[in-house]
């Protein structure tokens, strides 16, 4: 915008992370995960400081990158997850990782190439038996017929009434892949898509299933988020049944290397 200003936060990455790790997890947790989102956290910066170095900022403040809250909410005990694991990153091949994570998988891991079209090695599907504790495990949400063509209209597509809606493709982590809304004209639209015009806390995660109801759409479903990476309510489940924080990174990343970056 014209005559606007936009404001860039130069901070030490060390110090960066002590913003992060309350506006993502709680550092109340088992120290381990703490410790585990640290080391992510890290990498996920330092990674983006790579991809954009040109740039005049490498990280926002908001979910499209990682929350971060400033020093407000730094605490002891994140500075000491932080201090234990000073540099430690997550490296593939010699290189920084791109190192997603969630809030839970709803107990299975998502395959990134079916939501973004790109493919990562260490981040595959994996059953993963924990993160049931997760008060928001499993949800529900009901949307009426005339929200859903406001959402097929927030996405692009036509806002014709709307007779079902089927569920015309899964992944093979059985996330919802494809729609179909049928009625005067079919449409189709993808799951990511449609979460995305519908809210991402009103649609969790792709694990759902629907159901008509008098009022419209039930959708019912499992865990919360994209599902790629790290399992973060899985993982406070791990450390408290006595994992370390580098087997836990080690169970959510595949054929990964811990090391300490260098610069």
């Amino acid at each position: 915008v014209k005559g606007a200003v936009r404001l860039v936060n130069h901070i030490p990455t060390e110090s960066y992370l002590e913003g992060v790790l309350n506006a993502e997890i709680s550092t109340r947790w088992h120290i381990e995960v703490v410790k585990a989102q640290a080391v992510i956290s890290r990498t996920f910066a330092l990674f983006k400081r790579e991809k954009r170095l040109q740039e005049p900022w490498h990280l926002s403040a908001g979910h499209y990158d990682q929350g971060s809250k400033g020093a407000d909410i730094a605490d002891q005990r994140g500075r000491d997850a932080i201090r234990s694991t000073t540099g430690i990153v997550v490296g593939y091949n010699g290189r920084l990782a791109q190192t997603f994570y969630h809030s839970n998988c709803g107990g299975t891991t998502a395959d990134p190439g079916k939501i973004w079209q790109h493919q990562l090695p260490y981040l595959k599907i994996i059953a993963v038996p924990f993160g049931g504790s997760d008060p928001r495990y499993r949800w529900a949400s009901v949307i009426t017929r005339q929200e859903m063509r406001r959402i097929l209209k927030r996405a692009g597509l036509s806002s014709e009434p709307i007779d079902d809606i089927i569920i015309s493709k899964r992944t093979a982590s059985k996330r919802v892949y494809e729609l179909t809304f049928t009625g005067r004209i079919k449409q189709r639209l993808s799951g990511y898509a449609f979460r995305k015009a519908s809210g991402y806390k009103r649609i969790q995660s792709l694990l759902f299933k629907i159901e008509p109801v008098p009022e419209g759409f039930r959708f019912s479903g499992r865990g919360n988020g994209h599902g790629v990476g790290l399992s973060q309510w899985s993982a406070k489940e791990m450390a408290e049944e006595g994992y370390q924080y580098h087997e836990i990174l080690y169970y959510f990343y595949h054929g990964i290397k811990l090391m300490r970056h260098q610069g």
